[in-house]
């Protein structure tokens, strides 16, 4: 087994069906992403081993695919300065384009693709004599008089910004480093805003969707000679706008997931509280900034403060039951991630109820009430010495990739901490060993009170385990505090799948003990 993952750089897929340019494709259809990996190849130098490895890649049956849900950005027409003949007088192309489309069976499609290269051949072919309007055919190519025609650049937003393509084979030695090759010389798909980093991997998570001679989904994939058409596309129009790539007919259907998910006590759900204006504070505030934001809330809950929002009961004695999280969420897990806090997400425990939840809201929609800016209703928060922020909710997918719900809750087996936890119980020194054993004890209960299974690998560090977070032991801790538990990082391995949020320890509730899932699901 084998497979390509693809990492959307920008968090966004530009490319639009190939039978639809007002719709935006998703998944990436395979054959797309084999022509790709064709032009990568050219583009890089056809670096050694890559002609082989894509005639093996070729004769493949359809991959399989993994990928998540996707938004659609709103489709804005823009008007664009075009250079050639193709895109300023495109008569001829459309209806072209019309004929493939109302083909009724192969013969007909075969003929109206040929007659659509031929017609982009035409309008993109140079002036070899000058005619009679050739004063008026130089001045459309002049930046002042050049003609602008509509164009639109349909977009899908992931909700994890990751594809896999799986295949059930195995490379030789000699194809996996001509695959390998080809793949560190992708830099895009689709439009050229997609850009995306490519690596093969042995080991790829469950697959979203299957092929399926019967399925309904239905995408573009390729056959044996597809390297061979495609080089001689280019060769007799190097300069053309292909359109009408040779292509084979997938069908797909969504693949069966019948294996035991755990979860924890608290909700997939979050309202999301973005940064809009105020200062840019470092992870290390986590805890400073969960408390303002509780501060915040009840003081704007209704009297007496519910027990949801405070963690305390009437009288004032601690809550039992479980209660909101405040965690701010900070840019980590990136190759330049910065640790900067981007927001904070409101975690309630899972399975209230709408009127259980009305207290939470109400308490946000009094907060915002008092003031409003360009992304409308604001909450405004006083750290004291941190300094002033405006928050805004995310009512829709935050184009951040850490403030998504989904980067916090996908399935996974292996996680880390992207704040430290605070260990529930003092195991002693921990350069001691039978001190880091009490610790890992302590990890284990901590996943057990939130409704996980125990890990069967436990790693505790003071160093994190992802970029853009830091040593547990320079995190601030709440002023006043008498707390002297320590703090540590921590990477769980478990034997069954776990769907987050998953937050651990006796800071679970104001921003500390979060963790990240790291991979996919089989990892």
């Amino acid at each position: 087994m084998i497979a390509l993952r693809l990492d959307l750089l920008t968090g966004r897929y530009v490319a639009s069906e190939f039978n639809n340019r007002n719709r935006a494709e998703w998944p990436p259809h395979p054959a797309r992403v084999f022509s790709s990996l064709v032009a990568a190849y050219h583009e890089g130098g056809k670096p050694a081993g890559g002609d082989a490895a894509l005639r093996w890649l070729e004769t493949l049956e359809p991959p399989h695919l993994t990928f998540s849900e996707a938004s659609t950005r709103d489709l804005k027409t823009n008007y664009v300065p075009v250079n050639d003949k193709a895109a300023s007088d495109s008569s001829s192309v459309d209806k072209a384009w019309a004929a493939v489309y109302e083909a009724r069976d192969a013969q007909q499609r075969k003929k109206a693709e040929t007659r659509l290269q031929q017609a982009y051949g035409r309008a993109s072919s140079p002036d070899k004599s000058l005619a009679k309007n050739f004063r008026e055919v130089a001045a459309h190519v002049l930046p002042t008089t050049r003609t602008k025609q509509p164009r639109t650049f349909p977009t899908s937003i992931p909700e994890d910004p990751v594809v896999h393509l799986t295949w059930e084979a195995e490379p030789s030695a000699e194809i996996r480093t001509g695959l390998d090759a080809v793949a560190a010389a992708l830099v895009r798909i689709g439009h050229s805003s997609s850009m995306v980093t490519a690596r093969w991997v042995d080991e790829p998570p469950l697959p979203t969707w299957v092929p399926d001679p019967m399925g309904r989904e239905v995408l573009r994939w390729v056959g044996p000679g597809q390297l061979d058409r495609l080089e001689a596309l280019h060769e007799g129009s190097p300069y053309a706008e292909q359109r009408v790539m040779p292509y084979t007919v997938a069908r797909y259907h969504p693949a069966e997931r019948l294996v035991a998910v755990h979860t924890s006590c608290f909700s997939p759900n979050f309202i999301v509280l973005r940064r809009v204006e105020g200062p840019r504070l470092p992870i290390l505030a986590s805890e400073s900034i969960a408390d303002g934001i509780r501060r915040a809330l009840m003081s704007h809950a209704d009297h007496p403060t519910p027990s949801l929002i405070s963690g305390h009961t009437e009288d004032g004695g601690v809550l039992e039951a479980d209660h909101l999280a405040v965690v701010p969420l900070a840019y980590v897990d990136a190759p330049h991630a910065t640790g900067d806090v981007l927001g904070v997400a409101l975690i309630p425990p899972v399975g209230l109820s709408l009127d259980a939840m009305q207290p939470l809201y109400a308490a946000v929609a009094s907060w915002e009430a008092g003031s409003s800016g360009a992304d409308g209703p604001l909450a405004v928060l006083n750290l004291g010495s941190l300094g002033r922020w405006e928050l805004a909710r995310s009512l829709d997918l935050p184009a951040q990739y850490n403030l998504r719900e989904s980067t916090w809750t996908h399935v996974a087996k292996c996680w880390v901490s992207v704040t430290p936890v605070v260990l529930d119980r003092h195991p002693g020194s921990l350069d001691r060993p039978a001190a880091m054993a009490r610790a890992s004890e302590t990890i284990a209960a901590a996943c057990r009170r939130i409704g996980l299974p125990d890990p069967v690998e436990i790693e505790l560090s003071f160093a994190p385990f992802v970029n853009g977070s830091e040593d547990a032991r320079r995190f601030r801790r709440r002023a006043g505090g008498t707390d002297r538990r320590p703090l540590v990082h921590a990477q769980l391995r478990f034997d069954e799948l776990v769907r987050g949020p998953v937050l651990l320890g006796a800071g679970r509730y104001r921003g500390l003990g979060l963790f990240r899932p790291c991979g996919g699901a089989n990892d």
